[in-house]
């Protein structure tokens, strides 16, 4: 009577399962690859959808003129309660940056809600109980009529103990690196602020265009 396997027919019976893994691999990889793209975009679709909440709330600050485009960043959307603080990329398995793009964009009657999928510094301060917080000094978009001098609002930064920061770097973007009032343009306007080596950013929109 034939007792077990012989060492022929057990190296046999590892190459079959070998063979077999080869070629269940790639397929549970893709499958697995799929199921992280379809997952992600459930995500951008989720963040295109507050946008759209945040806009309905936000009426009286929303673009007024075709073309025009509010910018906003997700740290912008989590702070004003429109989506979860802790939404995730299921490509990285890792928070989506604080600091990427969003736009509000108004196309004739309606609006376009627009994910920066490509911005993003991996930046995230929300979450971070040790990280400065900073909010903006009046509206998150500004129109500003030609020749009319432009007078930042400014922030209010505060580290986490809520002790004030005076020390707030400015970056424009946009239609130039300053607001020119004598030119129409949008210019995205990035307050920075860091705090026990944490950075927190906020943005703010200014639209120059001529008397009306």
């Amino acid at each position: 009577m034939k007792k077990g396997f012989t060492l022929i027919e057990l190296l046999g019976v590892i190459t079959i399962l070998a063979l077999l893994a080869l070629i269940a691999l790639p397929a549970i990889e893709k499958s697995i690859k799929k199921g992280k793209d379809d997952l992600y975009n459930i995500q951008i679709k989720t963040i295109e959808a507050s946008l759209r909440d945040y806009r309905v709330d936000n009426l009286l600050v929303m673009p007024k003129y075709n073309n025009n485009t509010l910018t906003l960043t997700l740290a912008q959307l989590k702070t004003a309660g429109k989506i979860d603080k802790d939404i995730t990329n299921p490509k990285t398995d890792e928070l989506f940056s604080d600091d990427m793009l969003l736009y509000i964009k108004k196309v004739g009657k309606t609006f376009e809600y627009i994910v920066d999928e490509d911005s993003g510094t991996n930046m995230n301060f929300i979450n971070n109980p040790d990280a400065p917080t900073i909010s903006l000094k009046g509206d998150v978009l500004i129109y500003l009529t030609e020749r009319t001098t432009y007078i930042d609002q400014g922030v209010e930064a505060k580290t986490a103990d809520g002790v004030p920061i005076a020390g707030v770097s400015i970056e424009i973007s946009g239609s130039g690196s300053t607001i020119d009032p004598l030119t129409n343009g949008e210019y995205i306007i990035k307050y920075i602020v860091t705090d026990n080596n944490i950075t927190a950013t906020i943005i703010r929109t200014v639209i120059v265009i001529p008397p009306i």
